[in-house]
């Protein structure tokens, strides 16, 4: 059960950590990739974000790389400032499996329109690429992660579910969803998020 008084009491009220549940979804999530060969996971830079790779990662074992491309969609109607997030030497003292080295592509901005978030996404994604080769992870937030779905042209809608699995697959031309909001490793379906 999350804690009601948390956004008044917490230091970062815009960087909530994970709840009990989603650290099981996320664990769950992470045995039900382990036989996919990922090799590098990509994470949204908010602490929840990088909690769920964490906990996917225990299954894993691969490096965890930060990318504001994924992060939290940046509306006034969600956020009355851009937060601040922890820093990536704070961080790696309780998740060693982040990594240096990865040159990140997107920037935050604040506020940013719908259109915004789906550029930043889209260049975060095409920049991995360039990046990283393999099977990759990206661990994103419900906008972050509609958006990226929305690179295929043929998808004009996408919903978003809790800790939902989706595959993107590159033919080196243009972008497939493979796997669009799979939740088997979850159990039942839970609340979703629909973008646009």
């Amino acid at each position: 059960m999350l804690d009601p008084t948390w956004p008044s009491t917490a230091e970062e009220p815009y960087d909530p950590p994970l709840s009990a549940d989603g650290v099981e979804q996320a664990r769950r999530l992470g045995r039900r990739l382990a036989p996919e060969g990922i090799q590098s996971i990509v994470s949204s830079p908010f602490l929840r974000a990088i909690q769920t790779a964490h906990h996917i990662n225990e299954a894993l074992g691969a490096p965890i790389f930060l990318e504001p491309g994924f992060g939290e969609w940046l509306t006034e109607r969600s956020f009355e400032r851009l937060p601040r997030l922890q820093a990536l030497e704070v961080l790696r003292a309780q998740y060693p499996a982040l990594r240096d080295g990865y040159p990140a592509a997107g920037v935050f901005q604040y506020p940013e329109s719908a259109g915004q978030l789906r550029a930043r996404t889209k260049h975060a994604l095409e920049a991995l690429l360039d990046k990283l080769e393999g099977t990759l992870l990206v661990v994103g937030h419900a906008a972050s992660v509609a958006a990226m779905g929305l690179v295929d042209e043929r998808v004009e809608r996408i919903e978003c579910p809790l800790c939902a699995l989706f595959c993107l697959e590159h033919d080196g031309s243009g972008w497939r969803l493979a796997i669009n909001a799979e939740v088997t490793h979850v159990g039942e379906r839970m609340a979703c998020f629909t973008f646009p």
